[in-house]
């Protein structure tokens, strides 16, 4: 894939998306869920290495989550199909459901 694709379509986003993962599960990480526990950053720097889209990073009181923003969509290893709602991203969620128990 080209280097920093400008313009992407959504089937070359996805192919970014799914580039940064398989390298990322090379390197030790078991899942996508593994990949934003600890590999965030690492995959979003991939992905904007491949594509042109803003990478995000949002603080919450266990830690920073990173994330990628594309067409108004965010995107993260387990959202390849992206959400409009940053806070509805799984890792958000799980977040969350820590904070009540």
């Amino acid at each position: 894939m080209k280097i920093g694709l400008d313009n992407p379509t959504k089937v070359e986003l996805l192919e970014a998306m799914q580039e940064a993962s398989m390298r990322l599960t090379a390197d030790g990480c078991e899942s996508a869920e593994a990949i934003n526990e600890g590999s965030c950053f690492e995959w979003a720097t991939e992905v904007i290495s491949m594509v042109d889209c803003k990478i995000v990073a949002r603080c919450h009181a266990g830690g920073y989550h990173c994330f990628i923003e594309y067409r108004r969509k965010f995107y993260d290893s387990e959202t390849l199909g992206g959400i409009r709602q940053w806070q509805n991203l799984p890792y958000f969620k799980r977040c969350r459901a820590e904070d009540v128990v």
